[in-house]
C-alpha cells in the first residue's frame, strides 16, 4: 500500500512538470485589488512553483497549462497552500477557499489559464499546484483519509482510556494527560478541516488548551513542585504569560509571544524538566523525555522550513503533525504505564510498612496485656517467697510446708507460661484458612484482655444466639477484634467513663455473619467519624493511627468482608460483616 502511495505521488509530480506551461506572479501592497483589476496588467513576472515568500503583500498568480499534453480524461487541479486564503478566477467566477481547492475539469472544458489571488493572512506564502487524473487524486485522498483516521483514532483512544483511569483512580495525572490528548485531537482536526477565513480565535483556544493541559500534565507527572521547584514556577508563570498574550491578541491584535517566538521554544522547558527529573532517578521520565523530544524537534523542523526554506517544503506540516501526535500518545502511554507500575510497587511497599508497624504496635499492646496478666501471679510468687523466708527465719520451715509453697509457685509459673503461649499463638499470622468456632475465638480475645480490662473495671458482655463455625483467617480476624476492644479500653481511659461496658453480639442473617462491638464511651465526633479508618489518623496522644486502618484492610481485602463504624445512643458501634461461604 505504501509503495502504491509513492508511485501515485511520483506520477503526479511527473504530470505536473509536463502540463504546467508557465507561472507568473504579480505582487501588490493594495489588498483591495481583485483579479479583474490586474488581469490585463503587464507587471506579471515569470516565477516557479512552489511559490514561497515571506512577505505581508498580496500576490496574484497567472497559471497557464499546456492543454495539448492532456488525454481525454477527467482531471483534478489541486491548488495547495498551508496558510493563505485563496481566490480563484475561472470562467469569470470567484471561489474563496482556504487551504486546498480542487477544480475538476474534462479535456473539453479544461481552462488553459487561471488567475489566483493569495490574500496572505499570515505574512508567509507557500503555494503549489498539482494536476492529476481524478481517479488518481481520489485514490490519494482515500489513502490520506485512512492515514489521518488512524491518527485520530489513536489520539482519541488515548483520551478515552485515561479518562477511564482517572474515573477509577482519581489520579490528576490521568485527567491532565487525557485533556492534553483531546486538545491535540482538536489541533489535528483544526489543521485538516478549517475552511473559514478568520479563524485566529479558534486557533488560539485550541493551542492554549493544549499548552495548558500539557503544562499541568508535566507538573503532575514529573512532580516538579518537589523535584524541580524553579522549573515548576516557570511552568506556572508561562501559563499566565500565554493567557496575557492571547488576550493581547484579541484586544490589541498584537501577540507578543505567539508572533515573536516559535512554539517549540515554549516546549523546550518540558525537555529540561524531564532531563532533570530523569537524572534524579525517576525512570518513567525517560519515556516522557523521548515523547516530548519528538514533539519539540518536529515543531523545530516545521518552523525551520518556514523561516529558512526558499524551496518546496520537505514534508507538509499537516503530515508531520499527524505522525508525531499518535506517536507521542503511544510513548506517553508507556510512561504512564511505567508510572502506574511504580505507584503499585510503592503502594505494596507502603502496605508492607504499615503491616510491620501494625505488628509492632500490636506487640506493644501484647506486652502491656502480658504485664497485666502477670501482675497477679507475680504478686502471688512474691508472697510465696516472703512466706518461705519468714518460715525459715522462725525455724518453722518444714518439708510439707516447703512442698506446698513449691506447688503454688509452680502453678503460678505455669499460668505465666500459658499466658505467653496464648499471646504467641494469638499473634501468629497464617494465610491458610481454617475452620473454627467464632464463639471460642471471641472468648479467647476477651480472656487475653481480661486482666487489662479488669484493672480498669471495664465490663465485657458477650451475647450470641448460637455458636457459628466459619472457615477463614482465624488469626487475622482475632487481631481485628483485639484492636477494636483495645481501642474501646483506651477511649474509656481517655474519657474517664463511669461504669464502662463493652457489648459484643454475634449473630447470623441469611448469607452473612455479623460481629457487633459497641461501647458506652460517648461515641466519635461526627467530623472525624469518616476518618477513623484512614492511615495515621488517631485521637490518642501517643497513637500511631494504623490499628483501625489495618483492621479495615484485613476485613475487606483479606477476608472479603466489611468493617463499618457508626454512633449509637451511648457510644460507638463497630460492625464486622463476613460472608458465610
Amino acid at each position: 500500500m505504501f509503495r502504491v502511495f509513492i508511485y501515485v505521488f511520483l506520477f503526479i509530480s511527473f504530470l505536473d512538470a509536463s502540463i504546467i506551461k508557465k507561472v507568473e506572479v504579480f505582487e501588490s501592497t493594495d489588498r483591495s485589488l481583485s483579479v479583474e483589476d490586474i488581469k490585463e496588467s503587464k507587471k506579471f513576472k515569470r516565477t516557479k512553483l512552489p511559490f514561497i515568500r515571506a512577505s505581508s503583500n498580496i500576490f496574484f498568480l497567472r497559471v497557464t497549462f499546456d492543454k495539448s499534453k492532456l488525454d481525454d480524461e477527467l482531471y483534478s487541479v489541486e491548488l495547495d497552500t498551508e496558510f493563505n486564503n485563496i481566490s480563484v478566477e475561472k470562467d469569470i467566477k470567484y471561489l474563496d477557499i482556504y487551504k486546498n481547492k480542487v477544480l475538476d475539469q474534462s479535456l473539453d472544458s479544461f481552462t488553459e489559464t487561471i488567475y489566483i489571488k493569495l490574500n496572505n493572512i499570515d505574512d508567509y506564502v507557500n503555494f503549489n499546484i498539482f494536476v492529476s487524473e481524478s481517479n488518481d487524486y481520489a485514490f490519494k485522498q482515500i489513502l490520506l483519509s485512512k492515514f489521518f483516521g488512524v491518527a485520530y483514532g489513536i489520539v482519541f483512544a488515548a483520551f478515552l482510556y485515561y479518562i477511564a483511569f482517572f474515573i477509577f483512580n482519581r489520579e490528576k495525572t490521568y485527567i491532565y494527560y487525557a485533556l492534553t490528548q483531546l486538545s491535540m485531537l482538536g489541533i489535528l482536526l483544526f489543521l485538516s478541516y478549517r475552511e473559514i477565513e478568520n479563524d485566529r480565535f479558534y486557533m488560539d483556544i485550541i493551542f492554549f488548551s493544549f499548552y495548558l493541559f500539557s503544562n499541568l500534565f508535566t507538573k503532575s507527572f514529573l512532580n516538579t513542585k518537589v523535584n524541580t521547584p524553579i522549573i515548576d514556577k516557570i511552568l506556572t508563570y508561562s501559563i499566565f504569560l500565554y493567557t496575557l498574550d492571547m488576550l493581547s491578541g484579541w484586544i490589541f491584535n498584537f501577540y507578543f509571544m505567539a508572533d515573536m517566538m516559535p512554539l517549540s521554544t515554549l516546549l523546550i522547558v518540558y525537555l529540561i524538566a524531564g532531563y532533570v527529573v530523569y537524572n534524579q532517578g525517576y525512570k518513567p521520565a525517560l519515556f516522557y523525555l523521548i515523547s516530548w523530544s519528538i514533539m519539540v524537534f518536529s515543531f523545530l523542523f516545521i518552523e525551520f522550513q518556514f523561516y529558512f526554506t526558499t524551496q518546496e517544503l520537505f514534508i507538509k506540516p499537516n503530515y508531520i503533525i499527524h505522525v508525531i501526535a499518535p506517536l507521542e500518545s503511544l510513548i506517553l502511554a508507556f510512561a504512564l504505564s511505567y508510572k502506574m507500575k511504580i505507584l503499585e510497587e510503592e503502594k505494596l511497599q507502603q502496605q508492607e510498612f504499615l503491616t510491620h508497624q501494625s505488628k509492632l504496635a500490636s506487640m506493644g499492646e501484647m506486652i502491656g496485656n502480658i504485664a497485666h496478666q502477670w501482675r497477679q501471679p507475680l504478686t502471688h510468687l512474691s508472697y510465696i517467697m516472703m512466706n518461705l523466708k519468714t518460715a525459715f527465719e522462725r525455724d518453722k520451715l518444714t518439708s510439707e510446708y516447703f512442698d506446698k509453697k513449691s506447688i503454688e509457685a509452680k502453678n503460678q509459673l505455669e499460668f505465666m507460661s500459658h499466658t505467653i503461649d496464648d499471646f504467641r499463638d494469638f499473634f501468629k499470622v497464617s494465610k491458610e484458612k481454617e475452620l473454627f468456632s467464632l464463639k471460642i475465638a471471641i472468648d479467647e480475645v476477651i480472656n487475653l484482655l481480661s486482666a487489662s480490662l479488669n484493672s480498669y473495671e471495664i465490663e465485657v458482655k458477650f451475647t450470641y444466639e448460637k455458636d457459628i463455625e466459619i472457615k477463614s483467617l482465624r488469626g487475622e480476624l482475632l487481631q481485628v477484634i483485639f484492636n477494636i476492644l483495645n481501642n474501646a479500653k483506651d477511649e474509656f481511659i481517655r474519657k474517664d467513663t463511669s461504669n464502662p461496658i463493652i457489648n459484643i453480639h454475634l449473630y447470623k442473617e441469611k448469607k452473612n455473619i455479623f460481629i457487633e462491638i459497641s461501647d458506652n464511651a460517648g461515641g466519635i465526633k461526627n467530623e472525624i467519624l469518616q476518618k477513623v479508618f484512614e492511615p495515621y489518623f488517631t485521637t490518642k496522644d501517643k497513637g500511631l493511627g494504623i490499628g483501625l486502618y489495618m483492621s479495615k484492610m484485613i476485613i475487606e481485602k483479606n477476608i472479603a468482608g466489611k468493617l463499618d463504624v457508626s454512633n449509637i445512643e451511648e457510644g460507638a458501634l463497630f460492625s464486622i460483616k463476613i460472608p458465610n461461604k
